[in-house]
């Protein structure tokens, strides 16, 4: 039976919900969203109250070859002619590697070819430098196999995202 209930979401996005066991009727939904709306749920001084904190951590994505990376973008309603075709004008300029290739890894050595440019790549998207913390490369990401690695940046780093529009 479908119901309606009152939440509240912080400024963080975090969102506080009531919790229903098994067994019990909650009191707290309702059969029209008007009915919920009308019904004061919150107290005046709703506080959040933090009952743990736990340190995660999150695996970054497989490296992606042209065909994922097309697949994405198509979703944003880009062509696969026009990302074949910019990536190419990409790497013709030296800003990304070998678009033609269907490696999901980089070698040691394209590896260590990138290190010089993280920082840089990190600045012209945005990306403060100090949340960069792991620096060895990952046993998932960087193998000894491969013919040209997977999709990455190239060997120059461009100065600013303007400076990809000329």
């Amino acid at each position: 039976m479908p119901f309606f209930e009152n939440r509240y979401q912080d400024e963080n996005g975090h969102t506080y919900a009531r919790t229903v066991k098994k067994d019990e009727d909650p009191d707290f939904r309702y059969a029209s969203q008007e009915e919920a709306l009308t019904q004061e749920t919150l107290p005046e001084t709703a506080t959040p109250v933090v009952t743990s904190t736990q340190q995660k951590e999150t695996q970054p994505p497989k490296l992606l070859d042209l065909a994922s990376l097309s697949a994405i973008l198509a979703k944003e309603g880009f062509q696969a002619k026009e990302v074949a075709s910019t990536y190419q004008k990409l790497y013709e300029a030296k800003i990304v590697s070998y678009p033609r290739t269907e490696d999901k890894t980089i070698t040691p050595e394209q590896y260590e070819d990138l290190r010089p440019l993280v920082e840089g790549i990190a600045k012209v998207v945005g990306v403060d430098v100090n949340l960069l913390t792991v620096r060895e490369p990952r046993k998932t990401h960087v193998q000894e196999k491969g013919a040209h690695g997977a999709n990455r940046p190239g060997s120059v780093a461009p100065s600013s995202l303007e400076a990809l529009m000329a």
